[in-house]
């Protein structure tokens, strides 16, 4: 999948502090909107599925969440006209 920038980015998270892009691999921009949601921040990304993906989920293929870090943050996956 790849992270699409909208009309309503309004932010850009790079890699966290310390990454080491030659033990882990490249770490990407993610364009995000940030607002608040109840008092709280909140950061929405958009994805777009490549073709093959799109075959592949509608044929039972599952979609995979990885966050990396020490806990996994509260997540919200949904679907989005844009």
């Amino acid at each position: 999948m790849k992270p699409i920038q909208t009309e309503h980015t309004n932010a850009v998270l790079g890699a966290p502090p310390n990454w080491d892009a030659e033990a882990n691999g490249p770490c990407g921009g993610l364009p995000v909107l940030v607002q608040d949601e109840g008092g709280l921040p909140a950061f929405y990304s958009y994805w777009r599925p490549t073709w093959r993906e799109r075959f592949e989920i509608l044929f039972g293929r599952l979609i995979r969440l990885c966050v990396v870090g020490r806990t996994h943050a509260p997540v919200h996956l949904d679907t989005e006209l844009i």
